[in-house]
């Protein structure tokens, strides 16, 4: 079994998108049932947040560069 916490909805990475709370509730539920049940995490919620802290500004947010983008089409 793989459970997974939801990633993000909005693009700042403090604590100030409207559905932040709610998310890292559930982030929180799906880590305590991951943890007592032996389940695999995929914590997508704590890559996406450090991802935004890491290496976007708030302009470009989750969504990739132009060069990115254009490199990863099919």
């Amino acid at each position: 079994m793989i459970l997974s916490t939801p990633s993000v909805i909005d693009e700042k990475h403090d604590g100030s998108n409207a559905m932040d709370t709610m998310l890292d509730e559930y982030s929180a539920v799906s880590r305590k049932v991951a943890m007592e049940t032996g389940a695999t995490l995929l914590d997508l919620r704590a890559a996406f947040l450090a991802n935004l802290k890491e290496s976007r500004t708030s302009e470009q947010g989750i969504h990739p560069r132009l060069p990115d983008h254009i490199r990863n089409r099919s």
